[in-house]
């Protein structure tokens, strides 16, 4: 069964698309191959949904974050799970610095940034932060350089060395070699939930 509020990725070097966090616990992870089309693949270790999805490589897939609502009170989550495309496994290779939902990540030269998000589930305060995921060391460091403003419900594309990240009220350039931001307001999805493609 397809759930909203999960998150999809496309494989590098490979015409197959990955979604995380579908079914009844948010736990199932499917693959859609333009030759063989759907196959269901081993599922999550924690059921999440609000989470963020980029691919490390062409064999490892990560999802960071998001929030385990099958819990009363909803737990926001600070879980990493490594997706071995070829094994077809899962495992917790790690923890973020903060929690976060409602964030967007791209992968870049062996590291995932991971930009802002929702860092408290009953405020909806959002976070400025940029977490750095290293997939070769599994180490976590947060830049220096932080969002112009505390974003959340963020989507992210990469173009060149650059990312876009488009927020509902903002839009915002990232500069992966200089690490630098710089505004871009006019290009303000103006909703909530929305997709975007490279």
């Amino acid at each position: 069964m397809m759930r909203y509020e999960s998150a999809a990725c496309v494989r590098p070097s490979a015409n197959q698309a990955y979604i995380t966090g579908v079914g009844e616990n948010r736990k199932e992870t499917w693959k859609w191959d333009p030759e063989s089309g759907w196959k269901q693949c081993a599922d999550m270790n924690q059921g999440r949904r609000r989470h963020c999805v980029a691919f490390g490589n062409s064999t490892s897939m990560y999802v960071l974050g998001g929030v385990d609502s099958d819990q009363e009170p909803w737990i926001l989550l600070d879980s990493i799970e490594e997706y071995d495309v070829e094994a077809n496994r899962w495992t917790e290779v790690a923890r973020l610095m903060n929690p976060t939902c409602y964030a967007a990540c791209v992968s870049h030269n062996n590291s995932i940034y991971v930009f802002g998000g929702r860092g408290d589930l009953f405020s909806k305060s959002s976070l400025r932060r940029v977490q750095v995921f290293n997939t070769t060391s599994r180490v976590f460091s947060e830049l220096a350089q932080s969002l112009p403003r505390p974003m959340q419900m963020l989507r992210a594309v990469q173009w060149d060395r650059s990312v876009v990240i488009f927020g509902t009220h903002d839009c915002v350039t990232f500069d992966l070699e200089l690490k630098t931001f710089r505004a871009r307001h006019q290009f303000a999805t103006k909703a909530c939930y929305f997709k975007c493609l490279r």
